[in-house]
């Protein structure tokens, strides 16, 4: 599909926006990266299984996979597909967990140690909690809000299926939390609420068809009302 059918797919202004941002050169590349289907990608949860092993047991299984060089505990799928990587004991008993690897790297970037008071200000589904406990090897104090309950629920069933034991979870809004903690935590990932614009992809349109500017301009009011909030939670 060329870019200029990609073009016509889009919302009009999300693709003028596009090339406000970037050189005219890059925009077709760009719009092609719209159409390109994701790998799945996942990390092994060394709460419950060590690399060493799960390496064995995608030998046994005959799970194929490519290594991610900047994060030895993340994989890429190469076969079989998602579906029946998730029949596995791997997947079921939390031993894998599927994420994207653009969400692994805020854990890896914030960079949690054993001791540490760490905040994760908008927590659910619970990819970046799970990570960061696992990163904290179930040590030190983890603090994971979530608002939606629907979402919250979520959040608590991963927390249980990856084995999670040093994170508290509160079904409440984050903004109100200064008052309780403020300057308390080491360190807070604010993986706030967005309007996945990274995620389009033109074919599946529920990806882009929800997307207007006034749900931009309410979602950065919110990410920076929730940016403000993470830094009065800093303890310097």
């Amino acid at each position: 599909m060329t870019s200029e059918e990609i073009e016509k797919k889009l919302p009009r202004k999300f693709v003028e926006k596009i090339k406000k941002i970037f050189p005219a050169q890059l925009i077709p590349d760009i719009l092609k990266t719209f159409a390109i289907k994701r790998p799945t990608t996942f990390r092994i949860n060394t709460l419950k299984i060590s690399r060493r092993e799960a390496l064995e047991e995608f030998r046994r299984l005959g799970i194929k996979v490519k290594e991610v060089l900047w994060y030895p505990d993340a994989f890429i799928l190469t076969s079989p597909d998602l579906q029946t990587l998730s029949f596995t004991h791997l997947y079921q008993e939390g031993k894998i967990y599927v994420q994207n690897l653009s969400s692994m790297l805020p854990p890896l970037l914030l960079n949690p140690q054993s001791e540490d008071k760490v905040l994760d200000l908008t927590a659910a589904p619970g990819s970046k909690t799970t990570q960061i406990s696992a990163l904290m090897h179930n040590r030190g104090e983890v603090i994971a809000i979530e608002k939606d309950k629907a979402r919250f629920e979520k959040l608590l069933a991963n927390m249980r299926l990856q084995g999670v034991e040093n994170v508290k979870a509160y079904n409440r809004d984050g903004f109100g939390i200064w008052r309780e903690y403020f300057e308390y935590f080491d360190k807070v990932l604010v993986d706030a609420p967005c309007t996945s614009e990274g995620r389009f992809n033109i074919l599946r349109p529920k990806t882009y068809r929800y997307w207007n500017q006034l749900k931009v301009k309410r979602m950065a009011k919110k990410q920076k009302g929730l940016i403000v909030t993470g830094l009065s939670l800093i303890h310097i």
